[in-house]
């Protein structure tokens, strides 16, 4: 797999395709002062992934034991701003995290979204939850 068939941009930053290859199916890009961005973009730059794959977007943060998954570009949706999920959370000591891509199954991807979905909805119950106890 080619390392420069995916993008980070950024406000305020130039267009890079510094990922590298950590395995066959697997990038990672070093994002350097990840504390300052409040969201960023994700592209598949060409047409290179199989039939039925996708690419799923993850970040760790140091000691990058632990990947969070974000979402997935695949053919029929190239492109993915997200917000980061890092935003004020993390010290402006940090000065890089890891964007991962891992090459999957688009069955697996949208098992890992519905996934995702799931959490977000307990997350948004528990805090309607407190909220209203205030």
């Amino acid at each position: 797999m080619s390392s420069n068939l995916f993008a980070f941009v950024s406000t305020g930053r130039v267009l890079s395709t510094d990922f590298y290859a950590i395995d066959n199916n697997k990038l990672v890009y070093n994002l350097i002062n990840p504390a300052e961005l409040r969201e960023f973009t994700v592209c598949l730059l060409r047409a290179e992934l199989p039939p039925n794959m996708g690419a799923a977007i993850y970040y760790a943060l140091p000691p990058y034991n632990e990947w969070q998954y974000l979402g997935f570009l695949s053919h029929e949706q190239p492109t993915q701003t997200f917000r980061s999920p890092w935003y004020e959370q993390i010290s402006f000591n940090i000065q890089e995290i890891q964007l991962g891509i891992a090459i999957e199954s688009l069955n697996t991807l949208k098992e890992l979204q519905i996934s995702d979905q799931i959490e977000e909805s307990k997350s948004t119950e528990i805090a309607r939850g407190i909220a209203q106890h205030l």
